[in-house]
């Protein structure tokens, strides 16, 4: 009994020790905070759960009632800097220009307000005169305030020197105490064993620029068969390589287009390529024209007698000469549309010419008047129906157009236009015998009713 109680005791023990343990387990504190059962305890300038957030002004003083925003103080009118620490001018003190919170002086003032006129407070030396605030010296002085004796007085510089205090400062080439003495090299340093000649360093192999100072990365290295060193390495010409271009491949040198394959030099083309690079196309290289016709951008011309994709078949219109307003077909003469007859010479519309008695037939009533047939100026196979309707003001004249030699169509539109009657599906017929042309239409009158009549047109 006594060995139960301690084991339930062990475990008693064991589990608030690992429930105490395990409160901190999953909590990952950032910028130096520390778990505190299961709470991150952040350090000053951090908050957050894990100490994340990092408070960019903590650490900020802004004065004068300046606000720190995300880091920076944002400052009151009337001061600045980084913590709003210096006071800037305002347009009533600033005895100058007042510009962004700068008092800017006129010459001879000084001062945050220019309030300070600056000759009054600068003692100039060995009657050295004040003028807007700086010092003027008389010959053989120099300083801010004159106090510096000058030795220049009786020194002369020559060829383009010029002394201060009391030392001739020399241009490149020249040097000596007064400049006499001239020297291209002088003052020129050549770097990297060069020597300098008449004011020009000469460099050693391996290194160039101005003073020897860069080294040349082709020095040593003889590139072949024309090639030429750029950065230590050679740039061979065409269908030379290698580290001294002293290796040949003819291919190299040649670029073969249209899927061709360089061989020795020469470019092996696919079908129907051609050209010392393939860059030609042959569109007849697979076209076989038969019976003595010739290949033309990839289309058969047929000698005569011949004709299909590869002359293949007998022309049947071959020696057949047809009449004018005539084409052969298969072997026989065809009239040109509008024409007819054996020789094609009868425009179709000369059997509608000459004056007609109309007669109109419409469930609204019937209609007679006189028309007239004319051939069209426009096209052989066109005549106009003049007087069309019974219109007389203003006459009327419809456009036909022959379908085959007894039927022809008119176009439909408004007939007359000032009218707005609508005439639809017109269509008619000629009768060879008689002569009786038979036209049935569709009208539609300006109360948009519409009917479904007959025109017969009787010669006169």
């Amino acid at each position: 009994m006594k060995k139960l109680f301690s084991f339930c005791f062990l475990l008693f023990a064991l589990a608030i020790t690992m429930s105490c343990s395990d409160e901190c387990d999953d909590v990952d504190c950032l910028n130096g905070g520390a778990c505190d059962k299961g709470t991150c305890i952040c350090p000053d300038g951090f908050s957050g759960t894990n100490c994340e957030i990092e408070d960019l002004c903590f650490s900020v003083d802004c004065l004068n009632d300046g606000v720190c925003v995300d880091g920076t103080c944002v400052c009151p009118n009337g001061f600045g800097g980084l913590n709003c620490e210096i006071e800037l001018c305002s347009a009533t003190d600033c005895l100058g220009t007042c510009v962004d919170g700068i008092c800017v002086c006129p010459d001879g003032f000084g001062g945050m307000n220019c309030d300070i006129e600056l000759c009054a407070i600068i003692n100039c030396l060995n009657g050295g005169e004040c003028v807007d605030g700086t010092c003027v010296c008389p010959d053989g002085f120099s300083g801010v305030n004159c106090e510096i004796e000058s030795s220049c007085t009786d020194i002369e510089c020559l060829n383009g020197g010029v002394c201060e205090n009391g030392t001739c400062i020399c241009p490149l080439g020249y040097y000596g105490t007064n400049c006499e003495l001239f020297d291209l090299c002088y003052g020129v340093e050549c770097f990297n064993d060069g020597v300098c000649e008449d004011g020009t360093c000469v460099c050693p192999d391996g290194f160039s620029g101005a003073n020897c100072e860069t080294e040349n990365a082709c020095a040593g290295i003889e590139c072949l068969n024309d090639g030429v060193c750029q950065d230590g390495t050679c740039i061979c010409p065409l269908g030379y390589y290698g580290t001294n271009c002293e290796l040949y491949d003819p291919c190299l040198a040649i670029e073969c287009f249209n899927d061709g394959v360089c061989e020795d030099g020469t470019c092996i083309c696919p079908d129907g390529f051609s050209g010392t690079n393939c860059e030609f196309y042959d569109p007849c290289w697979n076209v076989e024209c038969l019976n003595d016709g010739v290949c033309e951008d990839g289309t058969c011309v047929c000698a005569p007698g011949y004709t299909g994709p590869n002359c293949e078949f007998p022309d049947p219109c071959f020696g057949i000469i047809c009449p004018t307003n005539a084409f052969c077909d298969e072997g026989f003469c065809v009239c040109n549309f509008g024409y007819e007859g054996d020789s094609c010479h009868i425009e179709i519309r000369e059997k509608y010419f000459g004056f007609y008695g109309a007669l109109g037939n419409c469930p609204s009533g019937t209609y007679d008047y006189v028309v007239e047939i004319v051939p069209s100026p426009d096209n052989v196979a066109e005549f106009l129906i003049v007087g069309f309707g019974g219109y007389d003001n203003p006459v009327v004249s419809v456009s036909a157009n022959v379908l085959d030699p007894t039927y022809f169509e008119i176009q439909s539109a408004a007939y007359p236009p000032i009218y707005n009657e609508v005439y639809s599906t017109i269509l008619g017929t000629i009768d060879t015998i008689s002569g009786i042309v038979a036209i049935s239409y569709s009208y539609t009158n300006t109360e948009l009713e519409t009917e479904a009549c007959s025109l017969v047109l009787m010669p006169l």
